[in-house]
């Protein structure tokens, strides 16, 4: 399954297992998650309306929530310092090395930029 995020002027599509290894790799690197805030009437959210009622800050589960401006900073701050400590070939199964070897470091650079860009919206 994919999920988009969709900055001010660009977008990102990336397999959910992607994202979740870019989040634990910005947590390895000083990012501490603030919560992504609930998706507004507007943004159409495919979420449950139970689950939108109990908003509990998650990042998974695509719901057009939103990552603020400066906690998506952050995260872009972070994967930036972890940014020369991937690899250019395959690492270790299951290891952030292996799951950005095949979304390649041009795409890692793209997530970067984009997180660095201010808030995202998870889709």
């Amino acid at each position: 399954m994919n999920l988009n995020l969709v900055g001010r002027d660009e977008s990102l599509s990336l397999r959910l297992e992607e994202w979740a290894q870019a989040l634990r790799l910005a947590h390895l690197y000083g990012w501490k998650p603030a919560g992504t805030l609930r998706p507004g009437p507007e943004d159409a959210s495919p979420a449950e309306p139970a689950l939108l009622e109990q908003w509990d800050g998650r990042y998974f589960d695509p719901a057009a929530q939103w990552v603020t401006d400066e906690d998506a900073r952050r995260l872009g701050a972070a994967l930036q310092a972890a940014l020369p400590e991937l690899a250019d070939g395959p690492g270790d199964p299951g290891s952030p090395q292996e799951v950005f070897s095949d979304l390649g470091k041009k795409s890692v650079e793209r997530l970067i930029a984009l997180c660095l860009s201010g808030a995202l919206q998870i889709r």
